[in-house]
């Protein structure tokens, strides 16, 4: 029996299998190239968007929505990836998603009839610092170890209540994009990870958002939170998904006949992450440095 996109996504992200590949991008690029103009319309973007009327920036917003739909389907993929409409620092503003991407996204769900995933990032802790703050970001794990993890945990709190609004806009997978490791090796130590990542990026994000889904019974089993691996892309065919490092689900038998999802983070059984301990040290390192 064929599947849909979404049931296709859906059967890779929980380990079933699906009866193809499902194909996937973080970004697709290319659309100019191959369909004639971008994704993202000039109009909408930062600067040009407040010039808009209402009106305007509606069949914008209907235009963008239809045509993500087309280059997605044409390319035959199974998640879409949204971008973010609207000030992006709204959220910081008002606690709120940009109305316009609220907007977009509920197009983008009319047009694709349900029958794919729609997907947006929800990252929530420590990257690998760009070069303007590679320094700082050493010098401050070395020297304030607990002030790095108040501020992982309010970062991680943040991104819950975010990808809760994500959730209510109509999202069904939350992208976990923040890079650890360079080609050569990780960033942290494991010993690092475990104290400045790992506690946020299961416990807080995954298990604490999937809780509170089994107390309300209010998130779908449509949603995942998973890690997406970016496949190759080719320009004259839809990208094949290289591999996805999916966080694994367990539902209870209630809740699948209810036709929710009342799902826990497995990896919390065999988690090995530490509370946030820092070691004493005699000297700082910027003490030491300057010695």
């Amino acid at each position: 029996m064929k599947m849909t996109h979404k049931e296709r996504a859906i059967a890779a992200l929980t380990r079933q299998i699906p009866d193809h590949v499902p194909t996937f991008e973080l970004e697709f690029q290319l659309a100019e190239e191959m369909f004639g103009k971008p994704l993202f319309p000039p109009e909408l973007k930062p600067g040009r968007i407040e010039t808009l009327s209402a009106l305007e920036k509606e069949q914008k917003i209907y235009e963008m929505a239809e045509y993500t739909a087309y280059v997605y389907k044409e390319l035959d993929y199974s998640i879409i990836p949204l971008m973010m409409v609207g000030d992006s620092d709204y959220w910081d503003k008002q606690g709120k998603l940009p109305p316009e991407f609220v907007q977009y996204a509920r197009y983008l769900r009319e047009f694709t009839e349900g029958k794919v995933l729609l997907a947006h990032h929800g990252d929530g802790t420590y990257s690998i610092p760009d070069g303007n703050d590679m320094y700082e970001f050493a010098y401050r794990i070395a020297d304030d170890p607990e002030g790095v993890c108040e501020q992982a945990q309010k970062m991680a709190d943040w991104a819950i209540d975010r990808n809760k609004k994500l959730h209510e806009a109509g999202i069904d997978v939350l992208l976990l994009c923040c890079d650890y490791c360079y080609n050569t090796g990780p960033f942290l130590s494991p010993d690092m990870f475990r104290q400045f990542i790992q506690p946020y990026l299961s416990s807080r994000i995954c298990i604490r958002l999937f809780r509170q889904a089994r107390r309300t019974a209010s998130i779908p089993s449509s949603i995942r939170t998973a890690t997406l691996c970016r496949s190759s892309t080719n320009s004259s065919n839809a990208s094949r998904m290289r591999s996805i490092r999916s966080t694994r689900w367990r539902a209870s038998t209630s809740a699948r006949s209810s036709g929710l999802s009342a799902t826990r983070c497995v990896s919390a059984a065999t988690c090995t992450a530490r509370p946030c301990r820092p070691a004493p040290r005699k000297m700082s390192l910027r003490a030491r440095n300057t010695a």
